[in-house]
């Protein structure tokens, strides 16, 4: 962890005295230092009560501190992970998912979630190659969502923005109301005032709600925290590379009847995913055509390394550069060859669970009509 982590880790930690959340919801902690500090500061700050994911490479990067006593964790990873051969884009090894907490208030159960979706990666008006795969995550995250039945408040960093495609999903598929949008209270949670975003502002952060079948959970007010300017060595910083968001949710009274899966989202489901699965087969293919043409030329350049040299040196360079051909090849070969079936798997698996949610939608309509 570098200084300025450690810094702003501080700051954070000194911030939670004075909020008056009952729960806390982080994402990115991904090393074992990080969760210690803010925990300890959650722990003087009244934050008793604490899950992480101890399991994976990063745990999910997943925190939750809380001053409601924990009565009951879950936390699933996500079946679509995104590209293990991108290190670049690192979000298949971080054991990204969701959690799902239950705390004890005063008003009876609530469940909590935690989650972090795929990040975007692309910039303006790049194409973005993880769309299907977010599709994916928010899919198997409705599906289980529909075994909730208390009243629930998600949290998270979404990497989705209102509107699009992923949003339209979850809010049809699991009924999510979005806090800020209700309110009209939106405020980018990213954007070009941030020295550690530097991108768009734009809000990809999120606090949603639903009612359970016995309670309501409605919004009253939700702002921006964690957003004002630090200055560590004498540059400008902030708590983190996005603004936290925090709002005051009412539970209790009547709520609005079950939430039913909506058909326009349904079909866009269902439209996302099969094209995820076709960019997958491609890219399968594409990965097998070129482990074996670099095996090839590797060995064509092992075979072909001029046994004339005079320098010892020259002759062993060009060896070593064959060598590294092999290396690459196989370690290239071997990602694609065996992760992207498993991928394919995963969204054949997520198409199940959707084709679960149109079962029961086009059961309730029969009987309706």
């Amino acid at each position: 962890m570098s200084q300025d982590d450690a810094i702003r880790l501080s700051a954070i930690g000194k911030r939670l005295q004075g909020l008056s959340a009952d729960v806390v919801a982080l994402q990115e902690c991904w090393t074992q230092e990080a969760r210690e500090t803010l925990v300890a500061a959650g722990g003087r700050a009244g934050y008793r009560y604490v899950w992480h994911n101890p399991t994976d490479l990063g745990g999910s990067g997943l925190l939750v501190l809380s001053r409601l006593k924990i009565i009951e964790t879950s936390f699933a990873r996500f079946l679509v992970r995104g590209k293990p051969e991108r290190l670049d884009h690192s979000d298949y090894y971080g054991g990204k998912g969701f959690a799902l907490v239950r705390v004890q208030s005063e008003g009876g159960p609530i469940t909590i979630l935690n989650t972090h979706l795929h990040a975007r990666y692309s910039r303006g008006s790049e194409q973005d190659e993880y769309l299907e795969v977010r599709v994916a995550q928010a899919i198997q995250l409705s599906a289980t969502l529909q075994t909730v039945a208390e009243p629930l408040i998600a949290l998270g960093d979404f990497n989705l923005r209102e509107g699009e495609t992923e949003y339209r999903i979850l809010q049809g598929l699991a009924g999510l109301r979005d806090v800020g949008a209700d309110l009209e209270m939106t405020q980018p949670t990213v954007g070009s005032a941030n020295p550690y975003s530097r991108g768009p502002n734009v809000r990809i952060d999120y606090v949603f709600t639903r009612d359970g079948r016995d309670r309501a959970a409605r919004g009253i007010t939700v702002r921006r925290v964690l957003d004002e300017p630090l200055e560590i060595n004498g540059g400008p910083a902030t708590y983190s590379d996005h603004y936290g968001v925090m709002a005051d949710v009412e539970v209790g009274g009547a709520p609005a009847p079950r939430h039913r899966p909506d058909s326009s989202a349904l079909s866009l489901a269902r439209e996302t995913l099969a094209h995820g699965q076709e960019l997958t087969s491609r890219r399968e293919r594409s990965q097998q055509l070129g482990a074996v043409g670099v095996a090839v030329g590797s060995a064509t350049l092992w075979t072909a390394a001029p046994r004339w040299t005079r320098r010892a040196w020259l002759r062993s360079l060009v060896r070593s550069g064959a060598l590294a051909g092999f290396a690459a090849s196989a370690g290239f070969g071997w990602l694609g060859l065996a992760t992207t079936p498993e991928e394919l798997r995963a969204f054949r698996t997520v198409e199940r669970q959707l084709a679960a949610f149109a079962s029961a939608f086009e059961s309730d309509s029969a009987e309706g009509g």
